[in-house]
């Protein structure tokens, strides 16, 4: 009898320990969820911006300049020649 009583009880412990967790990973999840939607929302309003101002006839030649220099970085190591 006390076997039995022994194994129930662990089974109803870990199927509420299960509960828990599976509802702590749904809220986990849920705000994960919002949080990647309003990043990528925020993405979205900044990749517009920069579409609008792109099409800017006053901006074009400014981008154009800028995507076509090449940076070239000196490095000096302070030897003496």
């Amino acid at each position: 009898m006390k076997k039995a009583l022994w194994e129930n009880g662990v089974k109803i412990s870990f199927g509420a320990l299960g509960i828990i967790y599976f509802l702590y990973l749904k809220r986990h999840l849920i705000q994960e969820w919002d949080i990647y939607q309003t990043k990528k929302r925020e993405r979205d309003i900044n990749i517009n911006k920069v579409r609008f101002s792109e099409d800017n006839e006053n901006i074009k030649p400014i981008l154009d300049e800028e995507k076509n220099k090449t940076y070239r970085r000196k490095i000096d190591y302070n030897k003496r020649e």
